[in-house]
């Protein structure tokens, strides 16, 4: 069993911001799969880091690969020995939402869905998505499971745009099976340096909870 000690949150957060933000290399930036051949997206599944690294890379994808592999990183209860995928929001959005007709259960033809909700929040945008460690939580890796805890941030620029429009932590609970690792729970919660609602400098930088129940309403 691994476990990742504890530090500063600051450390990943400031990581993060400076890939995102100035395009630096990140030192927490999961192993990239390899590199794949006339273009194709290649699925890699082997390690926790690259499953998330699929799940960034289906994300940039922004098409039917990409909602394919995303897709394929979430679990599928398909006999006795496997877990459902579920994802829950941060408590704060489940509040925020209570009064407005959300499903009560989030599960993988759910989360399948979103993804072309997402992509289209900023249709001819190019997307990036990365991952960097919360330090602030201790994650713990075995043979068959692992929890991990990390900060995301998706972005959509244009040339003299950039846009936040995804921000938070998840508590990411995976599973391996046969050799491949997915994501059976993707609890979330939201950045608290940006909010339930997003400051009007950054006003899309809505949680990943907070966009599954959009997606699902179409209130944005």
């Amino acid at each position: 069993m691994n476990r990742i000690p504890r530090a500063t949150g600051s450390v990943a957060l400031s990581a993060l911001a400076l890939v995102l933000f100035t395009g630096c290399t990140n030192p927490f930036q999961p192993s990239t799969p390899p590199a794949p051949s006339q273009g194709a997206l290649v699925e890699d599944f082997r390690t926790p880091e690259g499953l998330l690294s699929t799940i960034a890379a289906a994300v940039a994808a922004k098409g039917a690969e990409g909602a394919q592999a995303y897709g394929d990183a979430f679990s599928d209860s398909t006999s006795t020995d496997t877990r459902a995928y579920y994802a829950f929001p941060d408590p704060g959005v489940e509040q925020q939402w209570a009064a407005v007709p959300h499903p009560t259960v989030w599960g993988k033809d759910l989360e399948k869905r979103f993804y072309y909700y997402l992509i289209a929040v900023h249709a001819t945008f190019t997307y990036s998505m990365a991952f960097a460690p919360d330090y602030s939580r201790t994650e713990v890796i075995n043979a068959d499971s692992a929890i991990l805890h990390r900060y995301y941030a998706i972005q959509a620029s244009t040339p003299g745009i950039t846009r936040t429009i995804a921000v938070g932590y998840a508590d990411l609970y995976l599973v391996k099976n046969n050799g491949r690792w997915s994501v059976y729970l993707w609890q979330d919660r939201i950045d608290p340096n940006v909010g339930l609602t997003p400051p009007t400098d950054n006003p899309e930088a809505y949680s990943m909870g907070w966009r599954r129940y959009d997606s699902q309403t179409g209130s944005s």
